[in-house]
């Protein structure tokens, strides 16, 4: 059998062991260090991680190009339900779509369905989900004695490698919103494909990346689009274990911990060189705060733990939430140091989405605008092509819809007396805000109109830049003008 450069995916995130063994063990979110102790490396070939169903795909591409590995040991907690996935695709294969039947979830396309067929054949999963593991190591031992044949000769297979272009590349700065979810994810990984830096990541894999994206959430989201590739179900499972306060062994963190369930080290006022420990509901404490005093400005809740994660290798990507009650209303903002768009951004915003509908229930306010900034907003290389064909289906070529702008609205009219264009804004409850302009050329009121801040959103510009060349237009012929809807 001929000798390739294996693993050939996520070699540097890998533990390997003996390329010779028949098995491979997955730990799913359980730190692989820790699974590594109950194991005896020379019986199996490679320990790691699938946190998420994407990483499936790189799993049997890591297979196939080892098609000694006949057993494939299922450990550890399975937060995002990946091992579930596996085990279905085991089970049951795949639609025509590629789609994993029972699952909405995806294998990569660009492997041959005659390969995954022969890794469904080849290999045996062992389910140990939920089992301790003490365990692992009497199951290893049993399996390694069976000493069974490759499966199939070794094959790579590889990504499309297309060229990216960085023309675009901006550093910081984007908004993206949205009336739904949905629509917000598509624009904001719409804008991290076109305007994001290619570059290094520390997971030896290269990123598109812009630098602190804010992304606003008007609405709420009624149905599931297909195209997000999660059932409601799916994201309901995710939004229990994403704040459940127990955190699973073998997890350096959960949010749910952090937030519910927060540890705390104190120094006692009587005896200066003694401590004790205690754990903040920290969610609750912001919402006290907020009954006591709905203008506060001190309802956070955070997730970094200078003491724990300064030294890392897993620390938490949401560091803070912050809540603000604004017009009888709760506001939430949420902060992300480091944000994957592409595999990560919809989950944590529905579960955000929903910690925020509770909490405003809690305090008998209604649901105001979900806001998430991204600081390291990007897509990893491996998702560049399904983002693009994401966003080629589902946004490009779309016209986008008229939105009202929060910030109000205009009414152009002619002073025909004075020889004048005049511009009154107007509230969207109908109240004169007290700006009026006038004036006979269409770009210098423009320009004015711009640099007081009274347009948030790029459509609305473009809308009031065309009435203006016609109200000029008509004022300079002597002809009547209607402003046009929007």
């Amino acid at each position: 059998m001929p000798e390739i450069d294996w693993p050939v995916f996520y070699k540097d995130q890998l533990i390997l062991g003996n390329r010779s063994s028949n098995i491979a063990v997955c730990t799913l979110w359980t730190r692989k260090d820790i699974v590594e102790k109950y194991v005896d490396k020379q019986k199996v070939s490679i320990i790691g991680n699938l946190y998420t169903v994407d990483g499936i795909s790189y799993l049997i591409r890591n297979v196939l190009a080892n098609p000694r590995i006949r057993y494939l040991v299922l450990v550890g907690e399975d937060l995002m339900k990946s091992g579930d996935a596996l085990v279905s695709f085991m089970q049951y294969g795949i639609e025509d779509n590629y789609k994993i039947k029972g699952k909405e979830a995806y294998i990569h396309s660009s492997i041959p369905a005659n390969y995954l067929a022969a890794f469904r054949n080849g290999v045996r999963l062992v389910d140990m989900r939920g089992k301790p593991l003490s365990e692992l190591g009497n199951e290893i031992d049993k399996l390694y004695a069976a000493k069974l044949e490759p499966f199939a000769e070794p094959v790579v297979i590889k990504e499309d490698d297309k060229p990216v272009s960085d023309t675009f590349a901006i550093d910081a700065g984007f908004k993206a919103s949205g009336d739904t979810l949905a629509e917000t994810w598509l624009n904001a990984l719409d804008i991290v494909m076109k305007f994001g830096e290619t570059k290094e990541s520390e997971y030896k894999i290269r990123q598109k990346e812009i630098l602190d994206l804010v992304s606003v959430i008007n609405g709420d989201e009624s149905e599931i689009p297909e195209y997000v590739g999660i059932s409601r179900q799916d994201l309901d499972v995710y939004v229990n274990s994403f704040f459940s306060p127990e955190k699973p062994a073998g997890v350096d963190y959960s949010y749910g911990e952090r937030l519910f369930s927060y540890l705390v080290d104190e120094q006692t006022s009587t005896k200066a060189n003694s401590e004790f420990s205690r754990l903040i509901d920290q969610v609750k404490a912001a919402e006290d705060k907020l009954k006591k005093a709905p203008f506060t400005r001190r309802a956070i809740a955070v997730t970094w733990n200078v003491k724990q994660d300064i030294s890392s290798e897993n620390p938490p990507c949401l560091i803070n939430i912050l809540f603000n009650v604004k017009f009888g209303a709760l506001y939430m903002t949420a902060e992300f140091r480091s944000h994957d768009i592409f595999g990560a951004w919809f989950l944590n915003a529905y579960a955000l989405r929903q910690l925020q509908k509770k909490a405003a229930g809690e305090l008998g306010l209604k649901l105001g605008k979900l806001v998430i900034v991204s600081i390291s907003a990007h897509v990893y290389e491996n998702n560049w092509q399904k983002a693009r064909e994401l966003l080629a289906k589902n946004l490009s070529g779309k016209s986008m819809r008229f939105i009202p702008d929060p910030l109000g609205y205009f009414i152009i009219t002619l002073d025909k007396q004075k020889g004048k264009i005049v511009i009154r804004h107007k509230l969207n409850d109908g109240r004169d805000s007290g700006y009026v302009f006038d004036g006979i050329n269409a770009e210098v009121l423009y320009k004015r109109v711009i640099a007081e801040h009274l347009i948030s959103r790029l459509e609305h510009a473009a809308y009031i830049g065309r009435e203006l060349y016609r109200a000029e237009l008509a004022l300079k012929s002597n002809s009547e003008y209607v402003q046009d809807v929007a």
